[in-house]
């Protein structure tokens, strides 16, 4: 049983969307690195495909910039994360 379940959870974990994690992204006009703000991400980087507000009222303001990684075959998104304006996650998805 145990066995079974090791199999099950590896099979689970090979199936998931798989993410990484960077702290600096080359844009083609400079490094979008964590701590910049997101004008300065854009100004870098151009407009992004979609803009999203993943924070609720009562939370510190997290929107998301994302790009289509086509400079990146392995990968379809970039997603930029910022908490009040400062980039705190660079994601790149596949």
């Amino acid at each position: 049983m145990r066995a079974l379940i090791l199999l099950f959870t590896s099979l689970s974990m090979s199936l998931s969307v798989h993410a990484a994690t960077t702290k600096s992204f080359t844009c083609n006009k400079g490094f979008a690195r964590l701590g910049d703000s997101k004008w300065s991400v854009i100004e870098k980087c151009g407009q992004p495909h979609k803009q999203e507000i993943i924070s609720g009222d009562a939370q510190d303001k997290q929107q998301q910039l994302i790009y289509t990684a086509s400079q990146l075959p392995s990968h379809e998104y970039i997603v930029f994360t910022f908490t009040q304006n400062k980039l705190t996650n660079i994601e790149l998805t596949d």
